[in-house]
């Protein structure tokens, strides 16, 4: 994410220390908006979720670590 005057914008992805995404999504005026993921160290999804102004909305779906679903749920704001 970019920052403009102490505010996240736009794209934001965390790191586990080797490089690899752990963490995927995207600001709004510094919050949480739209899709976001979870991932484990060997790169595995482990949780979907949708956010809307910072808040869950819309659906989420937690994977074990073969990728199937363990979890489905919605959320609305």
């Amino acid at each position: 994410a970019t920052y403009a005057a102490g505010v996240r914008q736009g794209p934001y992805v965390e790191r586990f220390a080797d490089g690899a995404p752990a963490l995927a999504g995207s600001y709004a005026a510094d919050q949480r908006d739209g899709a976001w993921t979870t991932y484990r160290r060997d790169g595995s999804v482990a949780l979907r979720a949708s956010y809307r102004a910072g808040l869950l909305d819309g659906p989420w779906l937690e994977l074990d670590a073969a990728g199937r679903e363990r979890v489905r749920g919605q959320h609305q704001a």
